[in-house]
Formats: C-alpha cells, sequence, structure tokens
C-alpha cells in the first residue's frame, strides 16, 4: 500500500492499524462498530468468515462509509454467498480469473472443458490453479525425463512453464512461484440467477510483490 498508492493517487495512503477478531467467533458487531467509528474508506479483509461479517455489518450502513472492499482469496465462494447483498466495490482476489485467459489456448480449453462438464459458467480460481499445478509438474516430468526427485526439482528450477494463467517460473533460490494473480470485482445483479456478475478484473503478475528470497532465514515483512 505504502509502495504503490501514492504511484496512483498522488498522496500517501492512512494505513490503520489492523483489527483483529477471534478465531470460530460469529458475532462481529463490535468489531464493525470500531470500523464504523475509525476514518477508514477502504477495508482489506483477511477474515475466517467474511461473508457473516459483511452481513451484520449491513445493519450499521458501512456500504455508505466503505468505498472499496478488498477480500484476500475467498474468491468465488464469496461472489455465491453474498450474491445479491453484494456492497458495492466489492473486490476479490483471485488465483485464476478465468475471464483474464481467455486469449490464451490453454485457458480457453480449461474454460471450456470446465463449462461443458458443470454447466457453470463461473468456475472457482482454486479449480484453475489446480489444473495449473498438475500440468506444471507434468511439463517437468517430461523435460527431466524422469520422475527422481531430484531431477525434476531441477527441472522446475531452471525453466519457464505455460499453464492456463500464463507462464511460470520457480525462484532457484527458495521456489516462490512466480507469474500471475488475479483480482475482479463481484457486483450484485438482480438479472442473474446467483444474484451477481463479474465487474472489472485483471491479471499481474506477482513478481513485483513477492518479497525477496532470503531461505532458511525468518521472513521478515518491509
Amino acid at each position: 500500500m505504502n509502495e504503490f498508492y501514492p504511484k496512483l493517487a498522488n498522496k500517501k495512503a492512512e494505513v490503520l492499524e489492523p483489527l483483529r477478531v477471534k478465531y470460530g467467533a460469529s458475532d462481529f458487531k463490535n468489531e464493525v462498530a470500531k470500523i464504523m467509528a475509525s476514518p477508514a474508506e477502504g477495508l482489506l479483509i483477511a477474515h475466517p468468515d467474511p461473508v457473516t461479517m459483511t452481513q451484520q455489518a449491513r445493519a450499521f450502513g458501512w456500504e455508505r462509509k466503505i468505498k472499496a472492499f478488498m477480500d484476500m482469496g475467498n474468491d468465488i465462494q464469496m461472489a455465491n454467498a453474498l450474491g445479491r447483498r453484494t456492497p458495492p466495490g466489492f473486490w476479490t482476489t483471485s488465483h485464476w480469473m478465468f475471464a483474464a485467459y481467455q486469449n490464451l489456448p490453454a485457458g480457453k480449453a480449461l474454460y471450456e472443458a470446465y463449462v461443458e462438464k458443470t454447466k457453470d459458467p463461473r468456475p472457482s480460481g482454486f479449480m484453475g490453479v489446480t489444473q495449473m499445478a498438475v500440468m506444471t509438474y507434468a511439463q517437468a516430468i517430461a523435460k527431466a525425463g524422469k520422475t527422481d526427485t531430484d531431477a525434476v526439482i531441477a527441472a522446475l528450477e531452471s525453466n519457464m512453464f505455460d499453464t492456463a494463467g500464463g507462464k511460470r517460473v520457480f525462484r532457484k533460490e527458495d521456489h516462490q512461484a512466480l507469474g500471475d494473480f488475479s483480482a475482479y470485482q463481484i457486483v450484485a445483479d438482480d438479472n442473474d440467477p446467483k444474484g451477481w456478475k463479474v465487474g472489472e478484473f485483471f491479471a499481474q503478475s506477482n513478481s513485483d510483490a513477492a518479497l525477496p528470497p532470503n531461505p532458511g532465514k525468518p521472513v521478515v515483512y518491509p
């Protein structure tokens, strides 16, 4: 936030202290009240039960206060759960946002195969990243010419792989996967059977956001 927000908004971001909730809790009214009393206009949600919290917050009117929501990783599960009750400005992240990869033969083929089998036009990103993992491993075995562990590791470390989500590489120092991540806006839609549609979306490499390799040492966040 401190690195990229000023480039986009031409001003420094004010990042508030994180608000922690107890794992396993089901009542988040106190936490929502604290959000309402804060100067926050954007909310990053990394939460064990974001659907319940979002539904409880409606009574507080936080849709009028919060201009942008970013859910961290619940993908289509969040969209299907909220449906027509999705607040405006609500985004979620995905390991594979299908609409971003219809220009890739592998991405288009995976999407079409999924829709044909399930009749569901909006697959989960978890389906996409699972297929990418299997296909990457298969390509590494083919490049190694055998299934020995060391040979496959060497192939993974030294090659670039084509997937349904674009190119993938693995840093040799720590095996961090480098490639695209996706995000998209969930928009409430009364005319949709599930109550929502995809708004804006993007896919972008995580190379600039990945922490530097630091093998064998504790992670230190900037």
